[in-house]
């Protein structure tokens, strides 16, 4: 409910009942303070009204802005609580409060009713830092309500440039805000912590974003906010709700539906179109006859002014075959006068009066009548003896002489401008069909100077004979928007071609399979002409998709190049191929054989994994992708209670991985596999030693092979089971320290001496390290001793091995409160600080992995309040924050998980969501994740946990998803990519299991270095299976395979066949760190490659080190002095690897030439010569 109550509706006299002590009630009526009549000045007014009364204003300008406020700012005027003020006239342009850029209009503060202020014009008024917010107005815990008020020419340096206010609310009706800007957020209005409501207002032409807010939904109807420089809306973060916006015009701003507004542009009436204002260089927002925001539909007049031009217009209908209000459309233009319409009936309109028409310079509608451009056609019926072409605009035609809804075809002429003839005018075509045309230049149309628009319009099939058979421009400024060009032919620039001084905008547009005939493009630039391309496609040419000469530039942003076939990102487009968001990748259009250019809910160019929430070209998602999963409906008992987590292990011993379940207020779930997707119930979980626990961590603490477990949150406390005789129990579990109750546990091997770390995150805001004493027989409380010391409302924790030294650092996960990232100093953990730290939020999971294949550890992490975040290593413990797409969420998250489930290479993600649809995001590199719209994945309301494992034994990745339902999801992958994998299970010398933070590291004979982690990835209670999974794609080989187990240990396996699950047994306890002499002989050490060299614009240095000890490895150049040091640590014995990028230690671009790699480990020294050339 809105907190806004009326106020004196209409400035009613409102009257109060006062009292004095003895005497009898007296009735006080609200007066009205007339300036400059009964006060000289608006202060003057309002020191000496009271509560309810009005302030009322003359006509006039009020400019005297001196009132200080506590802070010293200059106002006009600082209200008080209770008192109203408005205009006389009722007219805004009447009344004008002139700050003249010295100050604020108006301010409000800690006003406990509500304000009314109406009829008013704010003008000049500015807000400058410290004091930066509120240009117009400034309201703090006030609640203003304004009507009938303009707001012009009004600036913030920090938010707000017209209005701001916090920790209240405020409503609009009815108001104008223009030109108003910011330096920040907020031109026309910020409102933080505070309701707001837009109802019928106009915001034109901002600086900065038009409207931003913070925590609370604001409410947006019959709004327009257009032709702004940035966003017309934006929030404070991704937790912020979505507006509740309805019957709302956003237009030609910095940015309009896209981002959090995505996908509501053509829902509740909202919309994305010119509002036809009637005259917007001088202010007018009055609206023209035929704007799409006039009245005519459920949402009544949008925006603040009602239509106030081109009244009185009749609308000529004109029908094929003569028989209506004209015989021909050229009598119906001829008869037509400015904001007329002339409707063409369903049918094929041929001969004189019907081709060769003329505007004659009138602001006149052409449309067909059924809205559908294949209804109404415009045959030009011409040919090389008999030259007719379709429209003509040379008379000075305005954005108000507009032509929609149909087709023209059939154009022939032997010059310029096929369909369309443009000279100096500016009409706009929209929803119209232009194909079988044919010109010298420009077969759909030749445009020579004016600033014409194009939007939603299909350009097929048509033949340029020298240049374009799309469009051909000069001295032009036209715009395309929402368009298609297929199957276009021209001598050159088959689709667009711009000789000279032209600056184009295209938008949202799809070329594909245009061609041109020599060395030419699909589009050509020549002279001083400009381009700019956002958010569209060219794909599928014969020739280059552009090319440019002269002085001719071109801009792209978002758009995707693919498939043309002398070059994609060449030309006037060279060097664009990574920036700003482009692509150069398969769109994956629905059936572009039959014309439909949709896009597969799995392409990277579907407006959900766009990186501006817009897609790229003409249509969006239109068709699913293929299914990658089949939910099994079958072969998982059911259970009770929640599902919290899951996690999987080979619970007997089988070799088929079984599946352990977590529920709370409810006995736990232990499934055995069959290898074939069944899965039979062990026992009765409501006897066992886990019921009720949430969570689950297993692990081998007495090497013996079979699987031990650490059951949390269960419902006698927390429980320490040992695995013996086919059955779990407490019986001859190694002691715990007394009264230990968590929410979650970790293993992991931390302390250098092959003994199990158990990490405990506990209700009570503290964390627990146990250790397993020497001979097994009991664990330690080594909190303190290690430095655990910190404490927040933790929710959960992972191991892992950030920095490559060989120990296990920890991760802690806070619910509201900061995560932490401690570094393992052998003696004890130490804060890391950087980007981690201080990264809060409601965190549930965090899962580490290499996706990026540069060897170092990156972090997905999940919270409950919506921001999922990913965070790359760049080296050194030095985390970037990247945003890519799709991956970045708002819904609220349970679970992240990595996983090649199309066997590729890349380590892709599962995102189990709370209130939201659950998300399989593909990786395709260079930070970029795809939301492949996967059909298969059942929607849920409230998913929990989530792991990976191969439960069919068939090579790819099957997933598990527990559900606060009670229901676990078993989802078989059936994509069958073709493409290699391995699988590798390292167990430890003796029998032992798996342990967690085994290191595994594969080299294939093609495709880059990978490494997986046993036990840091894993979703929210859950775990995944403890084997290496790695999808290998095209590799047929793997070269070389390196196990590093927690106590240095290494492992070399080479010449490996892909398709199998290979068992890797640890070496003996005997060996010395760092050496497996079962396996393979002693490392040499040493540099062994630099490549590529020479290089640019990076390089990749490979060495080895025989033991563990410190590595240094640095750059220098000729003169022997230290250019860049690129490792400097503890390193364990095995083969590393180190990029260099030719940047200094300041990481500034050196100059190329030769330098050379020094490397330094166990006293000896190696060098090598590299090459960076520019």
């Amino acid at each position: 409910m809105s907190r806004f109550v009326s106020v004196r509706v209409g400035f009613l006299v409102a009257a109060a009942l006062v009292g004095t002590c003895g005497a009898a009630p007296r009735r006080v009526v609200a007066r009205d303070w007339h300036v400059p009549a009964e006060a000289a000045t608006i202060q003057a007014a309002v020191d000496s009204a009271v509560a309810g009364d009005v302030v009322v204003l003359a006509a006039g300008t009020y400019s005297d802005c001196t009132e200080l406020n506590g802070n010293g700012v200059a106002h006009i005027a600082i209200l008080r609580n209770g008192i109203h003020l408005r205009g006389a006239t009722g007219d805004p342009a009447d009344v004008v409060l002139d700050a003249g850029r010295l100050g604020r209009c108006l301010e409000l503060r800690s006003f406990a009713d509500t304000t009314r202020i109406a009829d008013v014009t704010f003008r000049r008024g500015k807000a400058v830092d410290p004091f930066g917010s509120g240009g117009a107005v400034f309201a703090y815990a006030a609640t203003p309500v304004f009507a009938n008020c303009v707001f012009d020419s009004c600036e913030a340096s920090f938010a707000g440039g017209g209005v701001n206010v916090a920790s209240g609310g405020t409503r609009l009706t009815d108001c104008v805000f223009l030109d108003c800007s910011t330096g920040n957020i907020g031109a026309a209005v910020r409102a933080t912590g505070s309701e707001l409501e837009l109802d019928g207002v106009t915001i034109f032409r901002s600086t900065g974003p038009a409207v931003h807010y913070a925590t609370v939904q604001p409410v947006i109807t019959r709004t327009i906010i257009a032709g702004g420089s940035a966003a017309a809306l934006s929030r404070n973060n991704t937790a912020d709700p979505v507006p509740d916006i309805s019957c709302t015009d956003i237009w030609d701003n910095g940015a309009d539906w896209s981002d959090f507004l995505a996908g509501l542009a053509a829902v509740d009436g909202n919309l994305s179109a010119d509002p036809l204002f009637c005259n917007p260089l001088f202010g007018d927002v009055g609206l023209y006859a035929t704007s799409p925001c006039a009245p005519g539909g459920d949402c009544g007049v949008i925006g603040a002014r009602p239509v106030s031009c081109g009244l009185g217009a009749v609308t000529h209908v004109v029908r094929p075959d003569g028989a209506g209000d004209h015989a021909t459309i050229q009598d119906a233009l001829n008869a037509a006068a400015d904001a007329d319409t002339v409707a063409l009936a369903d049918g094929v309109f041929t001969g004189a009066g019907n081709r060769d028409l003329d505007y004659l310079g009138k602001g006149v509608v052409v449309r067909g009548n059924a809205a559908d451009p294949a209804a109404v056609v415009i045959d030009c019926g011409g040919s090389a003896l008999e030259p007719h072409r379709g429209v003509v605009f040379a008379r000075g035609e305005t954005r108000f002489a507009v032509l929609r809804d149909l087709t023209i075809r059939n154009a022939d002429v032997a010059d310029d401008g096929g369909a369309l003839h443009i000279t100096d005018a500016s009409p706009r075509i929209e929803n119209v069909v232009f194909t079988a045309n044919h010109a010298g230049r420009g077969a759909a149309g030749w445009i020579d100077g004016g600033a014409p628009t194009f939007t939603g319009c299909e350009i097929r099939a048509n033949e340029g004979r020298s240049f374009a058979g799309g469009f051909a421009l000069r001295a032009s400024e036209a715009t395309f928007a929402d368009c298609l060009f297929r199957a276009n032919w021209g001598q050159r620039a088959s689709s667009l071609y711009l000789p000279d001084s032209c600056a184009v905008a295209v938008t949202g547009t799809t070329f594909d399979g245009n061609n041109s005939a020599g060395d030419r493009a699909c589009i050509e630039l020549e002279g001083n002409s400009h381009l700019d391309l956002a958010n569209c496609q060219i794909t599928n040419g014969n020739r280059t998709a552009l090319n440019s000469f002269d002085m001719a530039s071109a801009a792209a942003v978002w758009t995707n190049v693919h498939g043309n076939a002398e070059g994609n990102w060449v030309g006037g487009l060279a060097g664009q191929s990574t920036s700003s968001g482009n692509l150069s990748v398969d769109p994956l259009y629905c059936d572009r054989g039959a014309g439909d250019f949709h896009l597969r809910g799995d392409s990277p160019c579907v407006s959900y994994n766009a990186g501006n929430g817009l897609p790229m070209g003409a249509f969006d998602a239109g068709c699913d992708a293929p299914a990658v999963f089949g939910e099994l409906a079958v072969g998982l008992p059911s259970g009770a209670g929640a599902a919290c987590g899951v996690t999987w292990l080979d619970y007997n011993g089988d070799g088929l991985v079984d599946l352990h379940v977590g529920r709370e207020n409810g006995p736990d779930d232990l499934l055995l596999g069959s290898g074939v997707g069944l899965f039979n119930r062990f026992g009765d979980g409501a006897d066992g030693p886990t019921a009720g626990a949430t969570a689950a961590a297993w692990e081998d603490i007495d090497g013996d092979g079979d699987p031990d477990l650490y059951a949390s949150g269960g419902a006698a406390g927390d429980v320490l089971a040992i695995y013996a005789a086919g059955a779990l129990a407490t019986a001859g579990a190694p002691a715990l320290p007394d009264s230990l109750t968590s929410v979650s546990a970790a293993w992991g091997e931390a302390s250098g001496d092959a003994l199990p770390d158990l990490l405990l995150v506990r209700p009570d805001t503290t964390c627990v390290l146990l250790h397993q004493t020497a001979g097994g027989g009991s664990f330690s409380d080594v909190s303190a001793a290690r430095g655990l010391v910190w404490e927040a409302p933790w929710s959960g924790a992972s191991w892992v091995d950030y920095d490559n030294d060989g120990r296990l650092d920890l991760y802690l996960l806070a619910d509201g409160a900061a995560n932490r990232l401690l570094h393992n100093l052998a003696g004890g953990f130490s804060n890391v600080a950087n980007v981690l730290a201080n990264d809060a939020g409601r965190a549930r999971s965090a899962a580490w992995a290499d996706y990026s294949n540069d060897g170092r550890a990156d972090l997905l992490l999940v919270n409950a309040d919506g921001a999922t975040r990913l965070l790359r290593q760049v080296g050194a413990g030095s985390f970037v924050a990247v945003t890519p797409g799709a991956l970045y969420g708002t819904a609220p998250g349970r679970s992240g998980i990595w996983g090649d489930y199309d066997n590729d290479g890349d380590l892709d993600v599962f995102l189990s969501r709370c209130g939201a649809r659950d998300q399989l995001l593909r990786n395709d590199g260079s930070d970029r994740f795809v939301d492949v719209g996967e059909p298969g994945l059942a929607a849920s309301d409230s998913s929990t946990g989530a792991a990976w494992a191969d439960f069919d034994n068939d090579g790819d990745l099957d997933l598990a998803v527990a559900d606060r339902s009670g229901t676990v999801r078993l989802y078989r992958n059936n994509l069958s990519a073709g493409h290699a994998w391995l699988r590798v299970r390292p167990r430890a010398y003796g029998g032992g299991g798996a342990t967690a933070g085994v290191k595994v590291w594969l080299r294939p004979d093609t495709g880059p270095d990978q490494v997986r982690v046993l036990g840091s990835g894993g979703g929210w209670l859950s775990r995944d299976e403890m084997v290496a999974h790695f999808g290998l794609g095209a590799a047929t080989m793997v070269d070389s395979l390196r196990i590093t187990w927690p106590d240095g240990r290494v492992s070399i396996r080479t010449g490996i066949a892909p398709g199998q699950v290979l068992t890797v047994v640890g070496p003996t306890p005997a060996a010395v760190p760092g050496e497996d002499p079962t396996d393979t002989p002693r490392l040499r050490a040493g540099l062994t490659a630099v490549a590529p060299n020479p290089f640019n614009p990076a390089t990749r240095i490979r060495f080895a080190t025989a033991r563990p000890g410190p590595v240094d490895l640095a750059i220098y150049d000729v003169g022997g002095r230290l250019v860049r040091r690129l490792v400097a640590a503890e390193m364990a014995a095995g083969e590393h690897e180190a990029v260099w990028r030719g940047r200094d230690g300041r990481d500034r671009p050196v100059a190329a030439g030769v330098y050379f790699v020094r490397l330094a480990a166990a006293d000896r020294h190696w060098t090598r010569a590299v090459t960076l050339v520019k």
